[in-house]
């Protein structure tokens, strides 16, 4: 009954999986991608989900997804960080942001989600 449903949540994770690489290693093509492999499994599920219900499983892979996807985000700010900061320094401008703001930060910094 949830067959599709949990195909969908399956496919989902193997995406975030990919995008997690692509995102470690500043693959573009490969986050773009994912983007939109990403909507499009979005709006799969959402229809499945509105037809079908969730049982336990379903709010389980719904919880992997949701944790996967919080831990890409942060991956996607931080390499947006890194990129920003290696133009910045490329075109002698400064790295930040926001430099003309007072309060100054570290800049990029090392994510470990491994705990």
């Amino acid at each position: 009954m949830h067959e599709q449903l949990r195909n969908a949540f399956a496919e989902i994770e193997q995406v975030l999986d990919a995008e997690r690489i692509a995102l470690r290693s500043l693959d573009v093509p490969g986050i773009e991608l994912a983007s939109i492999r990403k909507d499009q499994l979005e709006e799969r599920i959402r229809s499945c989900a509105a037809s079908e219900g969730l049982d336990d499983e379903d709010r389980r892979a719904a919880s992997r997804v949701r944790k996967a996807a919080l831990e890409n985000q942060l991956l996607l700010v931080h390499a947006r960080s890194c990129v920003r900061g290696a133009l910045a320094l490329a075109t002698g401008q400064g790295a930040e942001p926001y430099s003309h703001c007072s309060t100054t930060s570290p800049g990029p910094l090392r994510v470990d989600l491994k705990g």
